[in-house]
């Protein structure tokens, strides 16, 4: 049953799965599956508790992470382990924070885990030259940023999987983390660049075009005189998605709190699957307006400003990208590979220049970090946590602290 909710899940996402595709593909009726679980929602609860266990065994195998070649090969490990899980589970962790912006359980339950996954590692950390305050906040962000990039990734490897291989992907990963907990390595976590093949521009389809010029269009449309029933729609829309999520979203939910009609609904909008579409597709500009602005050279205060600004948008139309990627359907699906590409290639441009390592899988990582750290209110702590992460981890080839004089050393060893 549950294999049959997971193969349900990959098909059509969490919010259109239905009790009936998970039965046929059990081989059962839905009243067999009544006497396990309560629906749905308890199927897709009970694999999340599957993965998050398998993760959290993986962190728990994660040996000493040192500052040289045997710490490296500790955290290649325990990726590698992640990069399994992820690959069994990953219609589930890619759904996880869309189901987790409506269900409560799942959200404390993967705020409890971040925490004692943060104290697992920093278990086995050992002579990091990390400063005690950025210390848990740089963890938890590496923690949470390396699972955000293996669901990214997975959808980036569909579309294409020469390029974005596991082995290039995990070692990618290990040598950011390495480089974040201890600078820069010559020979350990920084190597030559790899001849490895190029990533490919990855396109819209025709029919996403469509919908993403059909979003500009609406929201120069709403500006003009006479159209206060498409502003007021728009008005509404963000928060209407974002507190009830694509599953529990109605046409008189939209009309009511818009206190618009629905025939002023239907002039704009087929259903409510292209409404949800057209406003994910709207959010994902808002954010994607900002990445435009990166900064070319990535030095702290413009970072700071940039990180600043990124994270204000993401916290109102994350939610909603997270949805959008979730409400897809068909032929558009093949779309969520061109969106997570975007963002990665302007990361790559920035990156070009001062990247450490493999710029072009390092790129997708630094936009899973930042997406992460973008994901709800931050400290300065947190906001310092990250800036640092982005210079040592990928912007800085100042030598490591362990190849620094003696003198220079600050270590915080954590046994």
């Amino acid at each position: 049953m549950l294999d049959a909710a997971l193969e349900a899940f990959a098909e059509s996402g969490y919010d259109r799965t239905t009790l009936d595709r998970i039965a046929e593909l059990a081989g059962c009726s839905r009243v067999t599956i009544y006497q396990y679980a309560s629906g749905k929602d308890d199927l897709f609860r009970r694999l999340a508790t599957q993965a998050a266990a398998q993760m959290w065994a993986a962190f728990e195998a994660l040996e000493d992470v040192t500052p040289d070649a045997r710490g490296h090969a500790s955290l290649l490990a325990c990726i590698s382990r992640l990069a399994d899980i992820e690959a069994r589970y990953e219609p589930i962790i890619r759904a996880f924070e869309a189901a987790a912006e409506t269900d409560l359980s799942l959200a404390g339950g993967a705020a409890s885990i971040t925490q004692r996954a943060v104290a697992v590692f920093e278990a086995r950390l050992v002579a990091t030259d990390l400063p005690p305050r950025l210390l848990d906040p740089t963890v938890e962000l590496l923690n949470t940023g390396v699972i955000s990039a293996l669901s990214r990734m997975s959808i980036l490897r569909a579309a294409a999987p020469e390029t974005y291989g596991r082995e290039r992907v995990d070692a990618a990963l290990a040598d950011v983390v390495h480089r974040a907990l201890f600078g820069a390595l010559p020979g350990v976590n920084v190597h030559s660049r790899r001849t490895s093949p190029t990533a490919p521009v990855l396109r819209l389809s025709p029919d996403g075009r469509t919908t993403f010029d059909r979003a500009l269009d609406l929201e120069a449309d709403a500006a003009r005189p006479g159209k206060r029933a498409l502003g007021s729609i728009l008005a509404v829309a963000n928060s209407l998605i974002a507190d009830r999520g694509y599953r529990g979203l109605r046409i008189d939910d939209v009309v009511r709190a818009a206190e618009v009609s629905r025939g002023s609904f239907y002039t704009y909008f087929d259903d409510i699957d292209d409404f949800v579409r057209v406003i994910g597709v709207r959010a994902i500009q808002d954010v994607s307006a900002v990445v435009r602005d990166l900064p070319v050279v990535p030095t702290r205060p413009a970072m700071r400003r940039w990180l600043r600004r990124y994270a204000e948008v993401n916290l109102t139309s994350g939610p909603l990208v997270r949805v959008w990627t979730e409400a897809i359907e068909g032929p558009l699906r093949q779309d969520r590979a061109a969106v997570t590409d975007w963002g990665r290639r302007r990361m790559a441009t920035m990156l070009q220049s001062c990247g450490l390592g493999d710029v072009e899988i390092e790129a997708e990582i630094l936009m899973a970090i930042v997406e992460v750290f973008g994901s709800r209110t931050r400290t300065k702590a947190e906001l310092d946590a990250c800036l640092m992460l982005i210079g040592r981890g990928f912007v800085d080839a100042e030598p490591a602290a362990a190849n620094r004089p003696k003198g220079d050393r600050a270590t915080h060893g954590k046994h």
